[in-house]
């Protein structure tokens, strides 16, 4: 999970949805890890605090913005995409990336993406959605 207060420049997660998020997520089996800019100390018990964005990042299944913060738009770098298990699964809960953006990426690496009331963009052929 990238981002856990409930809007970016702040350590607040009063009511941030990374709580929700992180708590179905652990109880689903999830191993879930989690970085934020400012918040270090997060209430959910079973949550890997990262100590980067590259290392919140490295090898995970799935990628999950919670919050947009600044710091993510690196997210689609070379070094970035090279990061993350292949090919590169994305769930931007904020719609930090314009599809025309994504797009572009998708057409240098395979990827898929989804975010919030957006069509998926995929180079995978997947046909139908992975997340409700």
């Amino acid at each position: 999970m990238l981002g856990l207060s409930f809007k970016p420049n702040t350590d607040d997660i009063r009511s941030a949805p990374s709580i929700v998020l992180s708590e179905k997520l652990l109880n689903e089996g999830a191993r879930v890890t989690a970085f934020d800019p400012l918040v270090r100390d997060f209430p959910i018990e079973g949550v890997h605090m990262a100590h980067s964005f590259e290392s919140a990042i490295t090898d995970t299944d799935i990628t999950v913005i919670v919050t947009e913060w600044d710091d993510f738009n690196q997210l689609f770098r070379a070094e970035n995409m090279k990061r993350m298990k292949q090919p590169p699964v994305i769930f931007d809960g904020r719609n930090m990336f314009t599809l025309e953006e994504v797009r572009r990426i998708a057409d240098q690496y395979p990827l898929h993406y989804e975010s919030i009331g957006r069509p998926k963009v995929s180079s995978l052929g997947v046909k139908k959605q992975i997340f409700v």
